[in-house]
């Protein structure tokens, strides 16, 4: 047998803190998450519901023609879960996309992007969260620690993820950081400037651990988390 080394016991440790967190949040908060694995039928409803989402928020660039034949060509839509948190009403609350190699971030950077040094690499994208500053700020924490569990669960070595500014802040509480110092501009997606961010799986874990202990320090409704 393997002897376990101590930053193996570290991580099994954290990755077991943050599913109790997943757990305390769910339950003081009324919420559930779940991951939609690729051919669920229940994808296509959330796909239509963030196809109008993003139509009415003016992100409408994301239905192009030229992003569905990227989907089409890397096969997206049939490889990628969706990490889907609801109330208990079925309220639909955060969403994010969650792909293996290759992924659609990867496609629409330039090359001192690094992207293609992140082979066994899952991407998070399309990250949408919905009603009030805590419910958001708690169903996004709980969709993104529900699809780290998952990448890792499936020997992810690392996540990525493209993102523009607001999100990169929101992506570094998961200890993703950017490969390149000033923003790319993505052709595809109105010549808006984005940022490839990348974190191996470890570090990724480390960084959520964090950040949940924080949640758990600032909210008052997960004080009886046993964190």
């Amino acid at each position: 047998m393997h002897a376990v080394s101590h930053d193996q016991e570290r991580d099994m440790w954290q990755v077991e803190a943050i599913a109790d967190f997943l757990d305390t949040v769910a339950r003081n908060m009324a919420l559930q998450a779940a991951v939609l694995e690729p051919g669920d039928e229940r994808i296509a409803g959330i796909n239509d519901h963030l196809v109008g989402f993003y139509a009415d928020s003016g992100r409408g660039y994301l239905n192009s023609d030229e992003h569905r034949e990227l989907d089409v060509q890397l096969g997206l839509s049939q490889r990628s879960g969706i990490v889907v948190v609801q109330d208990r009403n079925g309220r639909l609350l955060s969403t994010v996309r969650i792909t293996s190699h290759p992924f659609e971030g990867g496609s629409l950077v330039p090359a001192h992007a690094n992207a293609r040094a992140c082979t066994r690499h899952f991407e998070l994208s399309r990250l949408v969260s919905w009603h009030g500053e805590e419910f958001r700020t708690l169903s996004t924490a709980l969709a993104l620690g529900t699809a780290l569990l998952y990448a890792r669960n499936r020997g992810a070595l690392g996540l990525v993820a493209l993102a523009r500014t607001p999100q990169r802040r929101v992506f570094a509480k998961f200890g993703l950081k950017p490969t390149h110092v000033s923003p790319v501009t993505v052709e595809m997606r109105e010549n808006g400037d984005y940022w490839f961010l990348e974190a191996p799986i470890l570090s990724v874990v480390e960084a959520a651990f964090s950040y949940t202990v924080q949640l758990q320090n600032t909210i008052p409704s997960l004080a009886s988390s046993i964190i």
